[in-house]
């Protein structure tokens, strides 16, 4: 339950809070075999989670009276291997309004029976505990059954079984006192733990950073930014040289250095020859070839990541053709192609497991809206909830250049009398096309019951006036006319 409904919903895991296991070597997560979050909630939501009855929430409150006391926790932790990074640790919460709780799952394995149901053509997997109750008794009822009506033994549809080691998922609620606050097995139907994870880029065993490689690149860039700023603030910068011998009778020397700054200022002295007038020193340190060396190493950054200034939106240089702009946009895209291709199978396994979570969990008919459409699905749990699918995610071409370009591609098919206007406006991208299509269907179910139909709503040609080009409005409303008459005739 959620904003007042029951539905699948989809949570952000900030990493900080979120571990995963050591041994993984598969850049795809496939081998992971313990992984959990570190849950900070207040009390009245850990008591409403796992109190069922008043012994519950008395033994809650017993359990958690002590989990703010660091000097505590930090004693009992180096029993079993106390982990802190800084500013963070992991068996309390720096806040002492919330309770910790650790969401740990687990890969485990036990023996268990592989069963196969002749009669009922159903394969499923019990415990070897149960295994005399379910499958024993049930063939020896099968049996007794069977030589009663006469029905030879070999033809009765027995219960067949095999053992095998059975790897299954299993959460633990922990406190930070190391007591199960819940346990248990998967309760999901895709069989596996509830969290999506991409480690990118994940290198034997390791996660790298995305900039790992332009790492020097940046050192060295602020390096020489700091080396810039020093020499900036160390160099002379409108120093005065005041001869003492100079100094006017009747003004102190900081009457002197106001009169020099001032506008229009004025200092009256006797000068005496061999003595060199005043003048101001100011040392211009900027060429000295640190310039030069930023620019290569920008230059580094592009060459290395690839991310050119065209990817970053910056403006190309004069008379640069649209072409080749458009061509070192893509040359960009290829190189980041790997980190998005990762980026879209994460999105993938998200959306597959939300799937799977409603196929489970959807237990009545929804209707859902098409984004974007006027259209309506209707979801029946009684023809969805067994069916195995394979999901795909594609990427949006849909820019403001890509749908003007598909709507006059469009207007010229219909001008050509290839397409009709109900087509025009179902496969266009006009901010009024959904409900000048209405219209016109509305228009033909008048002519269709004799009725004389009626103009265009002044809202919405107000509408389409404001949201689209008029040359383009005319053009539709022409067409929407053209197909009334063409129905009437």
């Amino acid at each position: 339950w959620r904003h007042d409904s029951m539905d699948c919903w989809t949570d952000y895991v900030q990493p900080n809070n979120f571990f995963i296991d050591n041994c993984m070597r598969d850049f795809r997560g496939w081998d992971v075999s313990c992984l959990g979050e570190v849950h900070d909630i207040s009390f009245q939501e850990l008591a409403g989670e796992f109190a069922q009855s008043p012994e519950d929430w008395h033994r809650l409150r017993e359990m958690y009276k002590n989990t703010h006391d660091r000097q505590v926790i930090a004693n009992y932790g180096e029993r079993f291997g106390y982990s802190r990074l800084q500013n963070y640790d992991f068996l309390f919460t720096a806040d002492p309004t919330r309770c910790r709780v650790i969401e740990v799952w687990r890969r485990e394995s036990k023996p268990r029976w592989r069963c196969h149901d002749w009669n009922s053509g159903e394969v499923y997997k019990i415990d070897t505990e149960d295994y005399h109750e379910l499958v024993e008794i049930e063939n020896e009822r099968r049996l007794q059954e069977a030589s009663e009506m006469g029905m030879p033994s070999d033809e009765v549809p027995l219960i067949e079984t095999e053992w095998f080691i059975d790897n299954y998922w299993y959460f633990y609620y922990l406190s930070p006192w190391g007591d199960v606050l819940r346990e248990g097995e998967t309760p999901y139907e895709h069989k596996s733990h509830p969290y999506v994870f991409k480690a990118y880029p994940f290198i034997d065993g390791e996660i790298h950073s995305f900039v790992a490689d332009v790492i020097d690149q940046q050192r060295y860039t602020n390096r020489l930014i700091m080396l810039y700023d020093w020499i900036m603030r160390a160099s002379a910068k409108g120093l005065l040289l005041f001869p003492e011998d100079c100094k006017p009778e009747g003004m102190s020397m900081e009457e002197i250095a106001d009169e020099w700054s001032r506008f229009n200022g004025m200092i009256l002295f006797k000068a005496k020859p061999g003595v060199p007038v005043p003048q101001q020193v100011a040392n211009n340190c900027t060429n000295i070839g640190i310039s030069e060396l930023l620019n290569i190493q920008l230059k580094f950054f592009e060459e290395i990541t690839g991310v050119n200034g065209a990817l970053q939106g910056k403006p190309g240089f004069s008379g640069q053709s649209a072409a080749l702009y458009n061509q070192q946009t893509q040359n960009a895209t290829t190189s980041l192609l790997d980190l998005l291709d990762s980026f879209s199978q994460f999105v993938k396994d998200a959306a597959l497991k939300d799937v799977k979570n409603m196929q489970q969990f959807y237990d009545a008919r929804r209707k859902f809206a098409i984004h974007g459409k006027n259209a309506y699905v209707e979801y029946d749990p009684e023809k969805i909830k067994d069916v195995e699918f394979d999901l795909s995610i594609m990427e949006s071409t849909s820019t403001p250049a890509y749908r003007m370009m598909a709507n006059e591609i469009l207007l010229q098919l219909y001008q050509q009398r290839a397409i009709s206007v109900e087509m025009l406006l179902e496969h266009g991208d006009f901010p009024f096309g959904d409900q000048l299509l209405q219209s016109i269907k509305a228009q033909r179910e008048q002519l269709e019951q004799g009725q004389q139909p009626e103009g265009i709503s002044p809202e919405l040609m107000q509408q389409a006036q404001q949201g689209a080009n008029m040359a383009a409005v005319n053009k539709l409303y022409d067409a929407m006319r053209g197909s009334a008459a063409g129905e009437s005739e």
